[in-house]
């Protein structure tokens, strides 16, 4: 396999980790004590993605039940979440366009040499 082809997939790879979390993310906002998670990429070997992810320990909203009982909310903000979403898609396209350069340059490559 080519390191092109190779990084470029470990490239969507990280695309969707990052897309997978934050909807995660997203889907628990209204869950109460609910932290956020980020990833965070690094290179790994051979060219390739390390993917981390860590659970953030800022507190969200306090507020009072009906009851008089105190509960924290999820610390997630769509304000933060939707940006996160956006570049996400924008490095799953690069990648994805990467790979088709990748594959066309293999392909003419073996037609010069056929």
């Amino acid at each position: 396999m080519s390191l092109s082809f190779s990084s470029s997939v470990f490239g969507i790879q990280a695309a969707f980790h990052i897309m997978s979390v934050s909807a995660h993310n997203t889907a628990n906002i209204n869950t109460d004590g609910y932290k956020k998670q980020r990833v965070s990429l690094s290179e790994g070997n051979h060219g390739g993605v390390m993917v981390n992810i860590r659970e953030s320990s800022e507190p969200g909203p306090g507020y009072q039940h009906a009851n008089g009982n105190i509960s924290e909310a999820s610390n997630v903000e769509i304000s933060e979440e939707i940006p996160i979403q956006v570049g996400a898609k924008h490095l799953l396209s690069a990648n994805v366009a990467a790979l088709k350069i990748s594959e066309e340059m293999q392909k003419s490559l073996l037609d010069i040499m056929v």
